[in-house]
C-alpha cells in the first residue's frame, strides 16, 4: 500500500495541489454529480443553476482571485488544463458569468486553437476572432461579441484557416492583451491543454 502511494502521482485533491512548490490552491469544484441542484450543462452553471453547491464554488473562487489580482495588480488570468476534457472551459465561462454577477466588465478569450468551445457554451458565432484580430483582418473592437449577460464579453478563436499556436507568442498578442486589459476589468484566457500543446 505504501509503494502504491508513493508511486501513484494523480492528483486526488486540493491538499494534493498545495504540496507542488509556489502553488496556491484559489478554491475547489466539487464533482457536478454531487450537487443537488440537478444536472444540467456544467460550462453555465453560474447562469442555469446559481443556488447550486457549483454555482458557490465558483462564487468563492472569484472572490478569493478577485483579492489576489487586486493584491498584485493583474487583470488577466490564463486558464489552462492538464489534458483534454479536464474542464478549462467550464473553469472560464463560470468564472466570466461569476465575475459579470459581481459588477466587473469580462472579457473571455478563447485561444484554444484545437477545440475551441467558448464560442458555443456563450451562443455565439465562431469569427471574427482572435486569429483575425493577430492576423489584421479584423479589428480588435469588431470581433468583440457581448453575451445576454451584458457584463460578459467573448473573443472567439476566429477563422479555422488562420489558426496556429504560434501566434500566441507574438508581440500582437501582447498587444492585444494590453488593449483587453484597458477595456476590461478581468480577462479571461482559455487555451488548449498543456499535455497536446506546447
Amino acid at each position: 500500500i505504501v509503494a502504491s502511494e508513493i508511486l501513484d502521482q494523480r492528483v486526488k485533491g486540493p491538499a494534493d495541489i498545495a504540496l507542488i512548490p509556489r502553488t496556491r490552491v484559489l478554491g475547489f469544484i466539487p464533482d457536478a454529480i454531487e450537487d443537488p441542484a440537478g444536472s444540467g450543462a456544467v460550462e453555465t452553471v453560474m447562469r442555469d443553476r446559481p443556488k447550486g453547491v457549483l454555482a458557490e464554488s465558483f462564487r468563492n473562487i472569484r472572490g478569493t482571485l478577485s483579492k489576489r489580482l487586486n493584491q498584485t495588480g493583474h487583470r488577466t488570468v490564463l486558464v489552462v488544463s492538464g489534458m483534454p476534457g479536464s474542464g478549462s472551459t467550464s473553469v472560464v465561462s463560470n468564472l466570466a458569468l461569476a465575475a459579470g454577477s459581481a459588477g466587473q466588465r469580462v472579457l473571455v478569450i478563447d485561444a484554444n486553437m484545437r477545440r475551441p468551445g467558448l464560442h458555443r457554451v456563450f451562443g455565439l458565432a465562431d469569427q471574427p476572432g482572435l486569429v483575425d484580430v493577430l492576423t489584421g483582418s479584423a479589428r480588435f473592437d469588431q470581433a468583440i461579441q457581448r453575451t445576454t449577460d451584458g457584463r460578459v464579453s467573448v473573443l472567439s478563436v476566429g477563422s479555422k484557416d488562420k489558426r496556429t499556436l504560434e501566434m500566441l507568442s507574438t508581440n500582437g498578442m501582447t498587444d492585444l492583451l494590453a488593449e483587453a486589459r484597458s477595456k476590461f476589468d478581468l480577462v479571461l484566457v482559455d487555451c488548449a491543454p498543456a499535455i497536446v500543446s506546447g
